[in-house]
């Protein structure tokens, strides 16, 4: 008669989740036994030993046994493993550089396409500024012909006054124009770009071509601020550009454009002028 087979015992299998804690702790420990030789493996470096590699792979645990089997050949592949991470940084730094260098002419190509927008938007705001300051410059001051060293400013300030008082009075009426019939007036975006309003690049545009040709034979500076005798010009490199720009400085669009030009002041003749920096009268010094 024959015997019974005994009932095999079943075989454990862990989990995949078991394993991988495993193979953690394990290549934790052998990380850990590394940073304490001198000099220290770092992970960064391990990572690039196939040894290592190879023992992260078993889930049993790393103890001075097996420590002492692998170490020798940590060390034996430790040159080699420096010398490819230090070419993974380099090319890393690399990749870096050229991406870096892309966004920027990315960003540099974005600029110079909204710079073009924005310049065909201000073609008929320059225009018509330009008119104006022809109209002035024709009829008050004989195409130029009357300014001097001594009445260059009163030129400069006339000239930007009058221009500044006939723009808005042309916006006025085109509103009025607009609401009589049935419409909404034309209302600027709020960053721009304005045709509603005049903005510090504006004035100094017109300054440029208009006032300056004029006015540089006899003087480079035609005003003074009294708290920091900084040229008018220059008053935006203070506390934020407040009045016009500094007609040496670049990349104004950034920071005049959404700024609206104040009134100008009435120019009385005196001596030396200053610029109130508190207020935009101009006055004499005390």
């Amino acid at each position: 008669m024959s015997q019974p087979r005994p009932v095999s015992q079943a075989r454990y299998e862990r989990t995949r989740e078991e394993v991988a804690e495993l193979k953690a702790a394990r290549r934790a420990e052998i990380e850990r036994r590394a940073s304490q030789l001198d000099p220290p493996l770092s992970a960064s470096i391990l990572a690039h030993i196939p040894s290592f590699q190879a023992a992260i792979q078993i889930i049993t645990p790393l103890d001075d046994k097996a420590w002492d089997l692998l170490k020798p050949r940590l060390l034996a592949q430790r040159a080699d493993a420096e010398q490819r991470e230090k070419e993974m940084v380099a090319q890393a730094r690399v990749k870096q550089e050229l991406d870096e260098k892309r966004n920027l002419e990315t960003a540099k190509d974005v600029r110079e396409v909204l710079d073009a927008d924005w310049d065909d938007i201000q073609a008929p705001v320059r225009a018509r500024i330009a008119g104006y300051a022809d109209e002035i410059i024709r009829n008050s001051w004989d195409d130029g012909d009357k300014v001097t060293k001594d009445n260059s400013p009163k030129f400069a300030v006339e000239v930007l006054g009058y221009i500044r008082k006939r723009f808005y009075a042309e916006i006025a009426k085109d509103a009025a124009a607009a609401r009589a019939a049935g419409e909404e007036p034309i209302v600027d975006p709020l960053q721009g770009p304005f045709t509603q309003k005049l903005t510090l690049e504006n004035m100094k545009w017109i300054f440029d071509t208009k006032i300056k040709p004029h006015t540089e034979p006899y003087r480079k500076e035609l005003f003074l601020c009294n708290g920091s005798q900084a040229t008018l010009w220059s008053i935006g490199g203070q506390n934020g550009p407040k009045y016009l720009l500094s007609p040496q400085r670049q990349g104004m669009r950034t920071t005049a454009t959404t700024i609206k030009v104040l009134p100008l002041p009435t120019l009385r003749v005196q001596p030396a002028l200053h610029l109130s920096m508190g207020t935009t009268r101009i006055s004499k010094d005390r």
